[in-house]
């Protein structure tokens, strides 16, 4: 019979979740920069909130599982220089990081760590459709 493997949540894989989190804080900071009216930049800045929220709930994971305060890289500089291009970079990125916490949602039985997993990842998915919506919208207003 095979063995189901489970999703080991180590201080290393918190680590790069972690990272991961504050590099897209750093894309949001940007993007809000060019937001192209009030109402882009009031869901990237909620967005942007949220992102920092779940740096705290992985960083106390953090320290529940290593005993100690994590060493995060120095946030990775935004790699678009076009507001279309961040919301395409970042529509992509909320995914990938909703595929990687749904993973670590269903591989483990610990109902606390669920739980929290649980919100990340319903907040990454509606990051990235409340991202897909300023694309379209961006579009649309292009084509007018």
């Amino acid at each position: 019979m095979d063995q189901v493997k489970r999703y080991q949540l180590t201080p290393a894989i918190l680590l790069r979740l972690m990272n991961s989190e504050q590099n897209s804080a750093a894309n949001y900071n940007l993007l809000m920069k060019m937001a192209p009216d009030k109402s882009a930049y009031e869901i990237i800045e909620a967005i942007y909130e949220e992102e920092l929220l779940h740096l705290e709930k992985l960083n106390h994971l953090y320290k529940q599982t290593a005993w100690s305060q994590p060493k995060l890289k120095t946030p990775e500089k935004p790699s678009f220089s076009k507001y279309i291009d961040g919301l395409k970079q970042s529509i992509l990125e909320e995914l990938d990081t909703y595929n990687e916490y749904c993973n670590i949602y269903t591989d483990n039985s610990n109902a606390d760590l669920r739980n929290t997993f649980f919100s990340l990842l319903s907040d990454e998915n509606r990051h990235a459709a409340k991202l897909n919506y300023l694309y379209t919208n961006f579009i649309e207003k292009l084509l007018l």
